[in-house]
């Protein structure tokens, strides 16, 4: 009631009004997210590519794409890796992300990217996951300082904000927008469009680069179907119709890089930190695993920064303070119960080894 309340009383505001509420926002989120990376966009000082991956792999792919881009050809092929391969098939290029077009098309300088481009291209990522979990909170009734202090911390700490390499990141900044019209769907909202567009959003993400982040998106988008469908005594036909809408818009959305991708699997081998480089078809050790998992002394890194062996997870005292103050005080709130159970169960799977249900999992599914 509040919620609707609240809702029509903005509607009954002049319409420039309405359009201050709307933008004021986003646009504090956008000055933040400028003020946290001065140094990269109002200065000329600094660079993000200041890595060996970055600067050997990542750069040379983007160079290469925006080269293509100029000279009028799509950059499906990379004739400088062996004896060639399909850069599409490889993903993490982000041959196939329409974002990423948008960079390749910006002007070049005799012939090379331009430095401050990339740098805000690089903003422009966090941006775009902050906002995106903007607009998700405030689409759960949240209020406006409340999405804001939540979307700085999604796109500017924790993983979004420590990860460097851009395939990455772009996987991850569409989590928001695949929950929120996922949790629109489950509302009954135009539960048909927004089932779709929760879809597309989730292959959007495909699109984007690396595979990891849309798999977690994806198995957590799954989790909460299936909870959604069989919640009841009985199979809620009208939440599995929406579930299948979901489904296939992502496999429509997706298909341009995961066909690709799937094709280039099945023909290559990689290295994935054991002694020789495996098949598509074949299980990482788990000693692999292990190595990567997050230590349990890693999770003081939450708050403490740089205490950490492999990926950053600091989020800061004051967001992980917030977190657990909004999971006491709104725990009446399906959407709170929703995200604390996925949080809780992605902190237990990234503790990996050091956790038995990641190696019965492993034993009963083998991870590749």
């Amino acid at each position: 009631m509040a919620l609707a309340e609240n809702h029509h009383s903005v509607l009954n505001q002049p319409p420039a009004a309405r359009r201050r509420r709307w933008w004021t926002g986003p646009a504090i989120v956008f000055l933040l997210t400028v003020g946290f990376f001065w140094k990269l966009v109002l200065t000329d000082q600094y660079t993000w590519l200041d890595s060996p991956d970055l600067t050997n792999q990542v750069l040379p792919w983007l160079q290469f794409q925006a080269g293509e881009w100029r000279q009028g050809r799509l950059p499906l092929w990379d004739p400088h890796l062996w004896a060639g391969q399909p850069l599409i098939g490889q993903a993490q290029p982000g041959a196939a992300y329409p974002l990423n077009w948008i960079l390749f098309l910006l002007p070049l300088r005799n012939g090379w990217m331009r430095g401050l481009w990339l740098n805000w291209y690089f903003v422009f990522i966090h941006y775009m996951a902050a906002l995106f979990c903007y607009w998700l909170c405030r689409d759960l009734g949240r209020s406006r300082p409340a999405s804001i202090a939540a979307g700085v911390s999604f796109g500017l700490g924790g993983y979004v904000g420590t990860t460097d390499w851009p395939q990455m990141l772009n996987g991850a900044v569409w989590a928001p927008l695949v929950f929120l019209f996922l949790l629109r769907a489950a509302r009954g909202f135009r539960p048909a469009a927004s089932a779709a567009l929760s879809g597309c959003f989730l292959g959007i993400a495909w699109l984007s680069g690396h595979h990891q982040i849309p798999i977690f998106t994806s198995l957590a988008a799954a989790a909460v179907w299936l909870y959604l469908v069989f919640r009841g005594w009985r199979p809620d036909r009208a939440m599995a119709r929406r579930a299948v809408h979901f489904v296939v818009f992502a496999l429509l959305t997706s298909g341009l890089q995961t066909l690709p991708a799937y094709e280039y699997g099945r023909l290559a081998k990689r290295w994935v930190g054991a002694e020789e480089p495996k098949a598509w078809n074949e299980p990482v050790p788990y000693s692999v695993h292990a190595t990567f998992s997050l230590k349990p002394i890693s999770l003081l890194g939450i708050v403490v920064p740089g205490m950490h062996r492999h990926a950053d997870p600091f989020t800061g005292v004051t967001a992980l303070t917030l977190a657990i103050l909004a999971v006491g005080l709104a725990w009446s709130h399906p959407p709170v119960r929703l995200f604390t159970a996925i949080a809780a169960a992605g902190l237990v799977f990234s503790l990996g080894a050091n956790s038995i249900f990641h190696g019965v999992l492993y034993s009963l599914v083998p991870m590749v």
